[in-house]
């Protein structure tokens, strides 16, 4: 049997089909009535108009909820209208073009007016503060830079002042650093041409009594000896330049090494012994650095480095920190 709003109807059909008496409808029943007499135009629009209603009341408690929610969670910016309208939520259903009834189908729907948000004009003054703010520190990013670069000068001549010394050198005295008073400038991978630049271009400090220079390992199995003659010769003219007149200029000898002793033994014999004839020329203090490393003419292993058996092992670097302390104590 069926059942309507939560109560039984007879099965009106069943009833007539087995002849049975057709007024059994049932008062309790709300519906049993309606097809006691015919309902007019009148009362069929007012439903319609009574069901619009209530279409457009669910709706808006809809669009109210739905509104809430967004604004709860932070979606949809809140916009003031004109005319005193209130904010409503724009359906997305109805820009696709889906329109709820109105009572006046002939009279079109107003759009709410554009209203520019004073939030997209903050943002503008934000963004042009930030990049106001951005000039300021990039212009104090380069005082900054400005001002540490001289800091950083002025202590390196003030830390010079300390020294009496300096060994300007290539990566084999990298390691001397424990002489008193003497200030090492290491330049691994340096030759005598890039020794010569590096004092045109300031970056080596001259600025003391004595400097020690050892450089031309690097140049070795590159150059002729002719070009060794030359490079010392600029080498020293380019210091004269710089230094003081009482500064003592000191030559060191190339070191024979390991690695090619038996192919370059003749050719750094030479440049030493040129190099000797030309400090002496030149009136500048010459340091046979190599008579340390060599015995009975032959390099001492134990001093040199098992891995590239190019530079210094420990005791290398102790014995050699010891020849310049003593050449440093008679200058």
């Amino acid at each position: 049997m069926a059942v309507t709003r939560n109560k039984a109807r007879k099965n009106y059909k069943l009833l007539s089909e087995f002849g049975l008496d057709q007024d059994v409808l049932d008062v309790s029943d709300p519906t049993s009535d309606i097809f006691d007499h015919e309902t007019s135009p009148d009362e069929v629009d007012r439903l319609e108009h009574r069901i619009h209603n209530l279409e457009l009341s669910i709706s808006e408690k809809e669009r109210k909820l739905e509104k809430s929610d967004f604004e709860k969670q932070g979606a949809i910016p809140k916009t003031r209208l004109k005319n005193g309208e209130s904010s409503k939520l724009i359906d997305p259903v109805k820009e696709k073009g889906v329109v709820e009834k109105s009572n006046n189908p002939h009279k079109p729907q107003s759009s709410a007016p554009k209203v520019k948000s004073t939030e997209i004009a903050g943002k503008k003054t934000k963004s042009a503060k930030r990049k106001d703010t951005s000039d300021s520190k990039s212009v104090k990013r380069k005082d900054l830079q400005v001002l540490r670069r001289d800091m950083f000068v002025t202590r390196i001549s003030a830390f010079a002042k300390d020294f009496r010394s300096t060994l300007v050198c290539d990566s084999i005295a990298k390691h001397v650093k424990t002489i008193r008073r003497c200030h090492l400038q290491a330049f691994p991978g340096a030759n005598i041409w890039d020794m010569i630049n590096l004092l045109n271009c300031g970056t080596i400090q001259v600025n003391y009594d004595i400097i020690l220079i050892h450089v031309g390992t690097n140049n070795v199995g590159t150059y002729e000896i002719a070009d060794f003659d030359i490079g010392y010769n600029v080498l020293i003219s380019t210091i004269e330049k710089l230094v003081k007149p009482h500064t003592v200029i000191v030559m060191s000898a190339i070191i024979p090494r390991l690695l090619d002793f038996q192919n370059t033994s003749y050719f750094v014999t030479t440049i030493n012994s040129r190099l000797r004839s030309l400090c002496f020329k030149r009136g500048v203090q010459f340091v046979a650095t190599y008579k340390p490393f060599l015995k009975f003419g032959m390099p001492v292993c134990e001093l040199y480095s098992p891995i590239c058996k190019l530079h210094l092992n420990y005791f290398g670097n102790l014995k050699l920190t010891n020849f310049f302390v003593q050449v440093l104590s008679h200058c």
